[in-house]
C-alpha cells in the first residue's frame, strides 16, 4: 500500500472516519478545520488505499511555523506501520517548509496513540475536556438589564468582536474573523435560532453557538462556541448563556455537549455545577520535527 498526496479531502475519508468513531467513540478530526465549510483553508491531505478502500489518512493545515496534523488509520490495520508512513509525510512535508515543531490533536487518546505518540517523542501541550450532561439542564436566568436572541443577518460584526475580546488571550478562538462566520452559517447545519446573542444597553455581551450532531444515535446538541466580553464576566452571564442553549438544544436531543480546557478551572468549575460531567479527554501533542 503506498501513500498519496492531494490538496483534496480523500474520496474515501467520510467512511473511514465513521469507522473510528464506533471503534474509538471519538471522531479523529474532531479538531481539524472544516473542509467542506473552509475549502480555501490551504490543508494537505494523505491516504493510503488498499483493496477494501481507504485504510489510513493524514491531514496537514495551518500557516508554516504554526502546522496542526491529524491522523487516522483504520481500526483494523492499527500497529502495522500505516501511521508511521503518514507520520513520516508529515516529518518530510514540514521539514520542507524549514518548520521545526508541530502539533497534533489526539480525540480520545489511548494506548496506540500514547504508543505512537511515545515513539515520535510527543510532549503533551494541551488537553481538552469534552463534558456531558442531560437534558433537560435547568432555568436560564439572566442578570438585570440583559436580553438574549437569535442570530439576526446584521450580527456578524457583533458576534466577530465580542469574540475577539472573550478570547483574547485564546491560542486558537481569538482569530475567527466574518468570513469565518460567514463560512460557518452557509453551512446545512446552521439554525440561526440556536447562535444566541446577548445584548445590554445595545452593545454585545455574550454569545452562544449550537449545533446538533445528526449523524449520531441519538442526536448530539453541542455547545459549540460560546463566550463573554470581559467587561460582561463575573455577572452570572455566562452561566445564564449556557444554560439558554442547552434550552435550544432540548427540542433536539436529551444529550448536551461542551468542550473545556483543562486549565480553564473557572469554566470547568461552573460547568460542574450545571451538572457537566467528563466523557473523554482529547489531548494536543507537541513534536519536535526531526531533520
Amino acid at each position: 500500500m503506498e501513500l498519496t498526496e492531494s490538496a483534496v479531502p480523500p474520496a474515501g475519508l467520510p467512511e473511514l472516519r465513521r469507522a473510528c468513531m464506533i471503534a474509538d467513540g471519538a471522531d479523529p478530526f474532531q479538531h481539524a478545520p472544516d473542509f467542506a465549510a473552509h475549502p480555501a483553508s490551504g490543508a494537505e491531505f494523505s491516504s493510503i488505499e488498499g483493496d477494501a478502500g481507504l485504510r489510513g489518512a493524514g491531514i496537514l493545515w495551518g500557516p508554516i511555523g504554526d502546522r496542526y496534523a491529524c491522523i487516522c488509520v483504520v481500526p483494523g490495520e492499527r500497529l502495522r506501520g500505516l501511521g508511521g508512513t503518514i507520520a513520516e509525510w508529515v516529518r518530510r512535508v514540514t521539514v520542507g517548509e524549514g518548520a521545526d515543531v508541530i502539533r497534533s490533536w489526539v480525540a480520545g487518546a489511548g494506548f496506540v496513540t500514547d504508543r505512537f505518540c511515545d515513539r515520535w517523542q510527543g510532549v503533551v501541550a494541551r488537553r481538552l475536556m469534552k463534558l456531558t450532561v442531560e437534558l433537560p439542564a435547568g432555568e436560564a436566568h439572566l442578570p438585570e438589564g440583559y436580553e438574549v436572541r437569535g442570530f439576526r443577518p446584521g450580527d456578524v460584526p457583533a458576534l466577530v468582536a465580542v469574540n475577539s475580546e472573550a478570547f483574547a488571550d485564546h491560542p486558537d478562538q481569538a482569530t475567527m474573523t466574518a468570513e469565518d462566520v460567514e463560512a460557518k452559517i452557509s453551512q446545512p447545519w446552521f439554525d440561526p435560532d440556536g447562535l444566541l446573542l446577548a445584548w445590554k444597553d445595545g452593545e454585545p455581551a455574550a454569545y452562544c453557538w449550537t449545533k446538533v450532531h445528526s449523524g449520531t444515535d441519538p442526536p448530539e446538541g453541542e455547545i459549540h462556541l460560546i463566550g463573554t466580553a470581559p467587561v460582561h464576566q463575573g455577572r452570572g452571564l455566562g452561566r445564564a448563556m449556557t444554560l439558554a442553549g442547552l434550552r435550544r438544544l432540548e427540542n433536539s436531543t436529551r444529550k448536551g455537549t461542551l468542550y473545556v480546557d483543562e486549565m480553564n478551572v473557572a469554566a470547568r468549575s461552573m460547568y460542574r455545577r450545571i451538572g457537566f460531567r467528563i466523557e473523554r479527554v482529547d489531548v494536543q501533542y507537541r513534536f519536535q520535527v526531526p531533520s
